[in-house]
């Protein structure tokens, strides 16, 4: 809830504060907030920004998973490294260790695909984000003018 104090000159009837709530779709989480200059604490922001950054972000999500996948990738190539470094300190035979490692090249295969993939990702979502965004510049652009 959020309520004004009684001296707040935000008392007027045209800044009016509702108990409001931002809602987001269980399917559309945000998983990173997007950069807008108007989001400064203390400082009133029209709703159709609110909206404009919800649609940033639906469009980043595919760029957001594609790293995590990729991140998850390289934790796990990490702990695979390090699994072997200490089979190795434990004197454990060569054809075990060859299945080991040949488990750590079809991993780094899976690594580079998912690499790719984050980088297509990344173009895709940018220049989708770009696109929308000139269309919002233009669409506050005419409010201007009206």
């Amino acid at each position: 809830k959020l309520k004004l104090h009684p001296s707040s000159s935000l008392e007027s009837p045209k800044y009016k504060v509702r108990n409001t709530r931002l809602k987001v779709h269980p399917h559309h989480n945000m998983t990173s907030i997007p950069f807008d200059p108007r989001l400064v604490l203390g400082q009133i922001i029209p709703k159709n920004a609110i909206e404009d950054l919800k649609t940033i972000a639906s469009l980043q999500k595919p760029q957001d998973l594609a790293f995590k996948k990729y991140n998850d990738l390289a934790q796990l190539e990490y702990k695979i490294k390090l699994l072997s470094q200490k089979l190795k300190g434990l004197n454990v035979s060569d054809e075990k260790m060859k299945k080991i490692d040949k488990k750590l090249v079809d991993h780094h295969d899976e690594m580079l695909k998912a690499s790719k993939d984050y980088m297509k990702a990344v173009v895709k979502s940018e220049k989708a984000i770009l696109k929308f965004k000139a269309g919002v510049q233009v669409r506050d652009a005419n409010k201007g003018m009206l």
